[in-house]
């Protein structure tokens, strides 16, 4: 019977680590490199971002619902935070092209950095072990991973990384 409990409860640790490290992929890790073009077709990298401060990855796209009813909090926190040192970079990794994310930024009056490049885009999801949009990933200046999730990451949590 001890034997049988010591089972469950080892099995039970065991799956909830497995688990945990399939949900929240990369979190305390460090952040693949990256450089992507932006809609002016300039190259950007994660390493030059990192330079200025933490950077707030948005990965999303345009046929995403939940990213666009998102659109106005992410104009709010860019502008909150961007003084502050905070980049947030939304990569597209939708099955739509450069010229319809254009004309998707355009539309939405965004401001915010987008990074769209139809070739390695799913090379980047993939990296990041992307399963759907939106998915948020905080990178501190360290180039480690702090945050992953599906929402917004806490007011508390921006705060706290941009005093580091």
């Amino acid at each position: 019977m001890k034997k049988l409990l010591l089972f469950i409860v080892l099995f039970t640790i065991l799956s909830t680590a497995v688990a945990r490290s399939q949900v929240g992929a990369g979190y305390g890790q460090t952040a693949p490199g990256f450089t992507l073009s932006n809609l002016s077709g300039k190259n950007i990298s994660l390493k030059s971002l990192k330079k200025k401060g933490p950077v707030l990855l948005v990965f999303w796209s345009t046929r995403c619902g939940y990213c666009q009813v998102m659109i106005p909090d992410f104009k709010k926190l860019d502008k909150k935070y961007r003084s502050r040192g905070l980049s947030l970079v939304a990569l597209n990794v939708g099955r739509e092209n450069l010229a319809e994310v254009k004309r998707y930024a355009r539309y939405h009056k965004i401001r915010y950095m987008i990074l769209n490049e139809d070739k390695t885009k799913n090379f980047i999801a993939n990296l990041y072990q992307i399963r759907g949009t939106p998915t948020f990933k905080l990178i501190a200046t360290d180039g480690t991973i702090r945050f992953h999730g599906h929402r917004l990451p806490s007011t508390a949590l921006l705060e706290a990384i941009l005093a580091e």
